[in-house]
């Protein structure tokens, strides 16, 4: 559809936004998806490249990304993506769990390090009226990624 001169500016920003929304659906058909973060896209194939959390988020991404989005979402979404991001960093990125921060390597500059709630006892510390076994009571886990 050639430009036309005497359509209003307005008009052809928005016909090209719709555009540019048809190409990145399109791209999304062939398993391509856009990092919410930083616009670039990744293959979708790969289950470590992107983090989906409703918003999709590419692994380079992460660390800039879930200080800002967790203060936005409610506790009880924060403690569902919290789970699903530690079960996809350990699965997909080999990830260790430290439960006791005395424990984190001193001499290692990890290439991702987020602190998440204790799935076992809800981040309380107390699971079964007894301090929690798995966090040692704190309440919270280290994630760890070299």
């Amino acid at each position: 559809m050639p430009d036309d001169p005497t359509q209003p500016l307005h008009d052809r920003i928005a016909e090209l936004q719709r555009d540019l929304q048809d190409l990145t659906t399109g791209v999304a058909l062939l398993g391509i998806k856009r990092c919410a973060w930083c616009k670039k896209f990744s293959r979708t194939s790969d289950n470590g490249t992107l983090f989906d959390s409703g918003a999709t988020v590419c692994f380079t991404c992460i660390h800039d990304w879930w200080p800002q989005y967790s203060n936005e979402i409610t506790p009880k979404q924060r403690e569902i993506l919290e789970f699903e991001l530690k079960n996809w960093l350990v699965r997909c990125h080999h990830a260790e769990v430290i439960r006791n921060p005395e424990k984190l390597p001193k001499d290692a500059s990890p290439r991702l390090q987020i602190v998440v709630s204790c799935h076992e006892c809800n981040g309380t510390g107390n699971s079964a009226g007894e301090r929690c076994r798995f966090c040692d009571g704190r309440g919270s886990i280290w994630i760890l990624v070299q």
